[in-house]
């Protein structure tokens, strides 16, 4: 059996009273009748209500504060619908505003329009109700989220900022070491024990190599790289980063060239330091990964509306990157795929930290690779000519 509807009518007068209530269905309603918006707050104190029924002229409340008080005392708006003398659209429309679910009109309303607005209110406030309990929820979440966030980007700070510390303390004996490695060579040893100076010299500059990088990434991180900006003759970098890579290529029989367009000024405004730093690393990954034919640095200008931009690119005839590998290439720590990895090493640094130093100098910088044809890193430098 259908419980009954518990409806609080609050209503001076006694024949409107009785005029609602036999607009009522019988067996399907339980009305509690209150003459005072006193007598009417006595009873939400003692019992719940599914709809309260108001009169907006009771004794002792006049007009559209009986319906804050009302709210008050529910602590949030029930449902509530007017049932007033008063027809006026005013009136009606602050009601709506402060939460009533409907308006109505004594003398205006037979049984089927109060039956029916009763069960579109009690669906209204449901929804409503709802509503206002997923929004403080979201609200909960997004502050959950905030906290969560701010909590992670104070970590990674703190954890850059320890790093940047601790490789600075790193780097002085190990230097110490490579600076003796390098002395060691030079001795007049047996072939073995020669070999062993080359092995302890090479693993010393690749953990000062290592070193750098993991250093460079946690200033990156905690906003500590300082850029300087001066005028940089681009032609300068590229002979310098052929002459440091050269010897490695020789031993893999690769042809390494470049090529810079006539258009390319003699000196651009940008940080020369990342500048090399960034194409060595281009050019690095070029040898690393190719086997046979061709490493090749080019330069030219791309003119953007009025702007300038110096494209310097690095194009080799290597492995190239599989699809599924291409959005990962710039993220840290990240190799085209964890065979490549063990088969070449490396950190996979260089690549993160050549984008985060071309988002400091307001670069662009993206590659075109097709696998098993080779691949084309590419770094635009906006500049004044």
């Amino acid at each position: 059996m259908p419980v009954p509807l518990t409806i609080l009518l609050i209503e001076d007068d006694e024949n409107d009273y009785e005029l609602t209530k036999g607009l009522l269905p019988n067996g399907k309603t339980q009305i509690v009748w209150a003459q005072t918006l006193k007598i009417a707050l006595q009873e939400i104190s003692k019992q719940l209500f599914d709809v309260v029924l108001v009169d907006l002229g009771v004794p002792d409340s006049q007009g559209l504060c009986t319906l804050d008080r009302i709210a008050e005392a529910f602590q949030q708006m029930p449902v509530l619908i007017v049932l007033t003398g008063n027809d006026d659209d005013e009136i009606a429309q602050n009601a709506l505003k402060r939460g009533a679910q409907d308006y109505l009109v004594k003398g205006q309303v037979n049984s089927e329009l109060l039956q029916r607005s009763l069960r579109y209110a009690i669906e209204r406030h449901k929804i409503e109700t709802q509503l206002r309990k997923s929004n403080d929820e979201l609200i909960i979440v997004n502050h959950a989220l905030i906290v969560a966030r701010d909590t992670a980007i104070d970590a990674s700070r703190t954890k850059s900022e320890f790093l940047a510390n601790i490789s600075h303390e790193i780097r002085t004996p190990l230097s110490g070491m490579v600076s003796i490695a390098e002395l060691l060579t030079l001795e007049d040893c047996s072939p073995d024990v020669n070999e062993l100076h080359q092995v302890l010299l090479q693993s010393s500059k690749h953990l000062v190599t290592t070193l750098n990088d993991l250093l460079d990434l946690s200033k990156l991180e905690a906003g500590r790289m300082v850029i300087n900006i001066t005028d940089v003759d681009i032609r300068a970098i590229v002979k310098e980063v052929l002459m440091i890579i050269e010897p490695t290529a020789k031993r893999k029989q690769l042809l390494v060239d470049s090529v810079i367009s006539e258009a390319v000024p003699i000196l651009i405004s940008s940080d020369s330091l990342r500048l090399k730093q960034i194409l060595l690393n281009f050019v690095h990954n070029a040898v690393k990964f190719t086997h046979e034919g061709s490493v090749q640095i080019c330069s030219d200008v791309e003119l953007r509306g009025d702007n300038h931009l110096i494209c310097v690119s690095v194009k080799d005839t290597g492995i190239g990157i599989a699809e599924d590998s291409k959005t990962r290439i710039f993220e840290p720590f990240i190799q085209a795929d964890a065979a490549l990895n063990r088969k070449y090493g490396g950190t996979g640094l260089g690549l993160a930290i050549s984008k985060k130093s071309a988002e400091l100098l307001g670069a662009e910088i993206g590659f075109d690779s097709e696998f098993g044809k080779g691949s084309n890193f590419w770094l635009k430098i906006p500049t004044v000519v």
